[in-house]
């Protein structure tokens, strides 16, 4: 009973942001995230319509299952932060789950640079290493 006790009064002592803090570091960093990728798609397409050249990437079924399997757990997560935080969002969670999951969709499935750059070259590093 000491030993928890103790280890519950050290772990008080360690200063911890709040949810509400938490939270808003979360969408702050996926609201940046999601605008900066929306302005590489608009950047790309002027790009493509003044001749320059463009690829097409297909993943592989085990490639999208990974990509798959990060985009569920970065929902769950975000879904999970909103759902902890319960004093702070008193009213507003159904907002910020349907805009984090159309946040994320549209990075993971249908944003070019976040899909191929960002979490393809995660891929790519994780297969390597396998």
């Amino acid at each position: 009973m000491e030993d928890t006790a103790a280890v519950l009064s050290a772990l008080e002592a360690i200063p911890l942001p709040s949810d509400g803090d938490v939270l808003l570091v979360m969408h702050v960093a996926l609201l940046g995230l999601l605008l900066f990728a929306i302005v590489r798609e608009l950047y790309a397409r002027v790009k493509a319509g003044r001749g320059a050249t463009t690829f097409t990437v297909t993943r592989g079924e085990r490639s999208m299952a990974i990509l798959t399997g990060i985009f569920a757990t970065s929902v769950g997560l975000y879904a999970l932060a909103i759902q902890v935080a319960d004093d702070v969002l008193v009213g507003r969670k159904s907002f910020l789950i349907a805009f984090d999951f159309v946040a994320l969709t549209y990075l993971f499935f249908f944003n070019d640079w976040f899909r191929n750059d960002v979490i393809g070259t995660a891929i790519d590093r994780y297969q390597e290493k396998r």
